[in-house]
This record gives C-alpha cells, structure tokens and sequence, in this order.
C-alpha cells in the first residue's frame, strides 16, 4: 500500500502495560494501533506467503476471539461504529483494487480502509513476541517494541486475568496462544483459579519463547523497554520509541505523558533475590539481573516535589475526577504549576 510505513508491534508476555503503551502511541494523529488481532499467525499457518482471496483472509479475521469469548472483529467494529455487514461490502471493495492478495496486501489495506489518515501501522498482539521469525517472513521492515515488567508483579496480574487463567490451566504452549483465539477454542480451558507459582511459571515459558525469537533480529529492528520506566519517566521513554519508529511528529510526546496511569508503587509485591530463587531457573534470573530486575522502585528516583506535582497535575487517576482548573490553583498555591 502506499503513503504505509513497514509495521510495529507492540510484543511481552501480557499483563506488561501494552495497552497503556498504545493508548500512549495513539496521542500521534499520524499513528493507530490495533489490538489482539491474533490472525496473523493463523493466516500464515493456512496460507504461507500465497496468494490468497479476500473472502479467505477475511473468514480467518471474523472468526477471532478474545480471551473472554468477545468478538474480535465485532468489538472492533463497534467501537468504530460501523456496520459489520456495511463494512464486510465496503471493504471487499477497498480491497479489489489490490493486484496482489496475501497476507501482507490484505492486512495493510484492512489497516488503511479502517485508518486512513493514519501513516504508522501498529498492532498490540503480546503474544506475537512469540511469532517473530513468522512475521518478519511477511514484512521483513518490521519493528518490535519489547515491554518488560517486573516477572512477580506480571504472575500476580495474569493469575486474576481470565484469558490467563484458562491459557495456563490449558498448559498452552507460548507459540500457540494465537491459534486458541479461532472459533473461541480458549473457552475449552478450565476458568478454576490458578496459584500464582503456575502464574510464575507460564510467565517463564512466555518470556523464554519471546528470547529465542528476539535473538534473530538485527539492533535496529528491536527497542527494549520496561514498564515501570514507562510509569516514571514517560517523556524519556516516549522521545525513545519516537526515534525508533522514525516518526515525524514529536508534540504527540507531551500529551501522551500526560494520560493517567498507575503508581508503579502501587501493589507491589516485596520483591527480593531470593523470591526470584524460589520461583525461576538459574538462566531466567540471570537475563533478569541482565534487565535490571529486580527495579528499584525507591521514591528517591524523583524529588518529591516532582512526585507532588505529578499526583496534582495529571497522574494519578484518582485525581482526574477532580477538574483540572481547581487542581491548577492547588498547584499555583505550591508553586508547581
């Protein structure tokens, strides 16, 4: 497609704060990112890199799942208030003046017809970090975005996560969890409650996968970040994605800092050494160690000044329900504003 760049994804085990990276990325009028779309493995598994007609491509897109049995395509579709029959015809039309179909010409047009104003592609699917050598067979330009998380704060988010649960009472493997979104295949797994050790564990074999596939990729093709440098040093983190991406906008950053988000001291399990002992091979605590987990989250990484200004302004969500010209005269009163 033309005026499109090569596509970036959004990759990490789940429960490491893509979502809040995409509602950050979308602050860029020039960027859209779609979520959990899980058909590009499937895609590629039925098809390979063959032609393929439209009303192939878009059966494997109708009939994607997400982990609690929504309808991916109708979930999208909705919140776009469009028509699933309108946009089935509309998009057919869209896509018949494509001289090649596959995979590649197909999802780029389904991107464009649903964003046209939109010249970065992004897709927030955590699990195709586990499908890499897969993607980069469709789109060799393709960039990766690796959200890290501390691993026990991560198992303590996945055990209370539904789509979690039933993935590691199912003992899925980390490359197959794509292929469990057809035909709500995951709805088959147990909803019982899980231990956090199994949490823990899942949490290893997803990020043991997504190292073996990340090893083939060239520097330049992949930005590492954590979560929690996200939550604390947003502007920082954001002016690093913008230069990896190559995007042409910058005042998009300011905004995006500004979205609500959570204290990364909130809820945080007392991590110690020893913890990660208990819980991961000698191999996983090292590449941890390597990340530099555990985090020190001490409030001594910002004066607390800059944390009183940040509660006040616009960080912690409580204070959003509160209107932002009465926040403004508190910050005024502090000179902080």
């Amino acid at each position: 497609m033309k005026n499109i760049h090569p596509p970036f994804f959004i990759i990490g085990t789940g429960r490491c704060g893509t979502q809040l990276l995409r509602n950050m990325l979308q602050k860029n009028p020039q960027v859209k990112v779609l979520p959990e779309t899980h058909f590009i493995p499937i895609l590629y598994e039925k098809f390979k890199l063959k032609p393929i007609s439209f009303d192939q491509y878009y059966q494997v897109i109708n009939n994607i799942y997400g982990g609690a049995g929504e309808h991916w395509l109708e979930v999208l579709l909705n919140k776009a208030d469009q028509n699933q029959q309108t946009f089935y015809q509309q998009f057919k039309t869209h896509a018949s003046q494509l001289k090649v179909k596959n995979i590649k010409n197909l999802t780029e047009a389904f991107f464009k017809f649903l964003y046209p104003n939109a010249k970065y592609f992004g897709d927030k699917t955590p699990d195709y970090g586990c499908n890499i050598k897969v993607i980069k067979k469709i789109w060799p330009q393709a960039k990766f975005i690796l959200l890290l998380r501390d691993p026990l704060d991560t198992a303590l988010s996945m055990k209370s996560h539904p789509g979690f649960i039933r993935l590691i009472n199912g003992k899925v493997t980390p490359r197959n969890i794509s292929l469990l979104k057809q035909n709500r295949q995951l709805q088959k797994f147990s909803s019982k409650k899980v231990s956090f050790k199994a949490a823990a564990i899942f949490w290893e074999q997803l990020i043991t996968s997504i190292v073996a596939e990340i090893k083939t990729l060239n520097n330049q093709d992949l930005l590492i970040i954590k979560y929690e440098d996200l939550l604390i040093f947003p502007d920082k983190v954001l002016t690093q994605i913008n230069k990896f991406l190559k995007l042409t906008k910058t005042q998009w950053i300011h905004q995006a800092a500004k979205l609500p988000r959570p204290f990364p001291e909130k809820n945080q399990i007392n991590k110690t050494n020893k913890k990660y002992v208990n819980y991961f091979s000698p191999k996983t605590q090292q590449l941890l160690k390597n990340w530099g987990y555990p985090y020190n989250l001490q409030l001594k990484t910002r004066s607390p000044k800059k944390l009183l200004k940040e509660i006040l302004k616009y960080r912690f969500q409580l204070y959003q329900k509160i209107p932002f010209y009465i926040r403004k005269k508190w910050l005024k009163k502090i000179d902080l504003y």
